[in-house]
């Protein structure tokens, strides 16, 4: 098991990887999972409206997409053309194919990939009238409705090989302390600031930070700001933090 610990987004480092046009901060999973999961906040460099990354598909068991920032155009066999905005979000399996036809200038997504090496295959366009055997599931996430503060399913998968739960959670300045769902072992914070409390104590959260958090701790936040905007996720099987 792993102790709590914050990754902030002021001690972040960024590396080049499969795109030439992103660059890639990774969040400390692959260690802690022992290999088996890598989660990950990239984003776009320079001018990116124009570019393309064509039809193909990764051999892997996973692949969870939620945008933090701008937008993505994105073509998925046998399922009709979507426009990706911020506070969506997409599960992917392995094999499907896929082009993601253009990104915004601003574009920054958080992914997590099952396992953390794979293979990518190039791909032609398919044929229109194929279907594949699985297809894509997709979360919008929902217009903020006042109140108190609350965790909402964002979007899940539970016939993959792992299966996936993402929740998204919006708080309002003045709520009291909340509990993090238990077991929900990758956290982000989208937006505003928090307090996050854990085994180890209490940290000071805020955009674009990242937690990894012990399966069967105890987690909450408080003293959080009215825009504040978190994300939460838990895969079923995988190695224990």
């Amino acid at each position: 098991m792993i102790d709590f610990e914050v990754q902030p987004l002021s001690q972040a480092v960024w590396g080049k990887g499969g795109r030439s046009f992103v660059e890639y901060r990774d969040l400390g999973a692959v260690d802690a999972t022992d290999g088996q999961i890598r989660f990950e906040h990239d984003r776009v460099v320079g001018s990116a409206a124009e570019m393309q990354t064509g039809w193909h598909c990764h051999h892997l068991d996973l692949q969870f997409v939620y945008v933090l920032r701008g937008w993505l155009r994105l073509k998925v066999q046998g399922m009709a053309d979507m426009l990706i905005n911020e506070g969506d979000a997409l599960i992917l399996p392995g094999g499907l194919p896929h082009d993601e036809t253009s990104f915004s200038d601003d574009y920054e997504v958080l992914h997590i990939l099952v396992p953390p090496k794979y293979d990518t295959e190039i791909l032609g366009a398919p044929d229109s009238e194929s279907r594949p055997a699985k297809t894509a599931t997709l979360g919008l996430s929902a217009p903020p409705t006042g109140g108190s503060a609350r965790w909402n399913v964002l979007c899940a998968d539970v016939t993959n090989k792992y299966g996936l739960v993402a929740k998204e959670f919006r708080g309002s300045a003045g709520d009291d302390a909340v509990l993090l769902p238990q077991g929900h072992q990758f956290f982000f914070v989208v937006g505003g600031s928090a307090v996050l409390g854990g085994a180890k104590g209490k940290s000071q959260v805020s955009r674009a930070d990242a937690a990894l958090l012990p399966d069967d701790g105890v987690h909450s936040l408080e003293q959080m700001t009215h825009d504040f905007r978190a994300l939460a996720i838990r895969i079923f099987k995988a190695a224990r933090l």
